[in-house]
């Protein structure tokens, strides 16, 4: 049977940088001075191992076409549920914030001290468009000299090129845009220094937890086994979650099915049967225990999210990072095979390793072997 690692160590492979700001303007015949495309291209071509996501590049809401996935297929209704998702995944989160609609996503990420110390706020000098985007509110709420502990992590300014749009003699808006659309040096260093990738290595581990009741801890995958009513509970942080679910894409039986043609919802629930059966094996194998027809339940620590939507999203996200292909492969948009990449052949040798299986020797007992294939 397959198992996951009881103690497994690893520097995080994926530096998931999620870009936040107003009204993303697409690409067309003539490129728009979009500063979420200029900011990603600088991040992506400075920092090695960095992935950049902007959502409304990738995804949207109603249905899925050829160009954009839908958050529908992956189990998810509104827009507070996505957000929370990827600044959850995300190693780090820039928000260029200008409008009352990123003061709405600073509000909902910093109220939250995991996601506050992975944020920084990009904002365009008070000066130049005559208004102090950084409100009283967020100052005196999430940059509080007297809570530390619970503030955002990082604020940068920058001085914009402007254009005033003027709607009559009391209305005008000021566009802000990245001097000639580009990085300056001074403003590249400060923005590097936040968003590189920090290579302190990291563990999952599991650990049995009483009546129930899980640790916080962002390392440890907690599971409770009630043999009387034949339930086990297991509790998985995003951060834990994220590097079993990449481990499951170098198992050869996975690949063969994720490559099937299927509605993708039927892959994530694939995904998801998969997942919990690894991690009922594991159990238990640690446990000692004959769990055959015991039911498992998987919670999410620090997530109102379920299972399915966050499995779901992370599909979506190595979509985004070109780590998987969703090849479309009928008449509908959402009927598509799942295809590895070659990038994600890079992470094999180290997170391959985190699967094992346990069979019996010639003595009965259970025995470790480290291929999956």
């Amino acid at each position: 049977m397959l198992v996951f690692a009881n103690e497994f160590s690893y520097s995080d492979p994926l530096n998931i940088i999620f870009l936040c700001g107003a009204q993303y303007l697409k690409r067309g015949g003539k490129k728009p001075r979009e500063k979420r495309d200029i900011l990603k291209k600088y991040l992506e071509s400075t920092l090695e191992r960095t992935n950049v996501i902007i959502l409304e590049e990738n995804f949207c809401f109603g249905k899925t076409t050829k160009n954009y996935l839908s958050y529908d297929d992956v189990f998810l209704k509104n827009l507070a549920q996505v957000e929370q998702l990827a600044s959850l995944y995300a190693n780090k989160i820039i928000i260029i914030h200008e409008t009352i609609s990123t003061a709405a996503e600073i509000g909902m990420f910093a109220i939250n001290p995991t996601l506050s110390s992975k944020m920084c706020l990009l904002t365009p000098d008070d000066f130049s468009i005559e208004e102090e985007k950084v409100s009283g509110f967020i100052k005196l709420a999430f940059m509080n000299r007297e809570t530390p502990e619970s503030n955002i992590k990082k604020r940068i300014v920058f001085y914009p090129d402007i254009e005033v749009k003027r709607y009559s003699q009391y209305k005008s808006e000021y566009h802000t845009f990245f001097h000639n659309d580009e990085i300056g040096e001074n403003l590249g260093n400060e923005i590097t220094a936040f968003a590189k990738l920090n290579n302190v290595n990291k563990q999952v581990i599991f650990g049995s937890c009483s009546y129930g009741k899980p640790r916080l801890d962002s390392q440890i995958v907690n599971y409770h086994i009630d043999v009387e009513t034949g339930a086990i509970n297991v509790f998985v942080h995003i951060e834990a979650l994220k590097i079993q679910l990449l481990s499951l894409f170098y198992l050869n039986d996975f690949k063969n099915e994720i490559h099937k043609s299927k509605h993708i919802k039927e892959h994530v629930k694939f995904i998801c049967e998969k997942y919990k059966e690894i991690l009922k094996n594991t159990a238990a194998y640690l446990a000692g225990v004959e769990t055959n027809t015991f039911e498992i339940k998987v919670e999410l620590k620090n997530s109102v999210c379920d299972l399915w939507q966050a499995v779901g999203y992370y599909l979506y996200i190595l979509q985004a990072i070109q780590l998987v292909k969703m090849v479309q492969s009928g008449d509908n948009a959402d009927e598509r095979c799942i295809e590895p990449t070659q990038f994600l052949k890079v992470y094999e040798k180290e997170i391959k390793a985190m699967i094992s299986i346990k069979k019996d020797t010639a003595f009965g007992r259970l025995s470790h072997e480290h291929t999956t294939s």
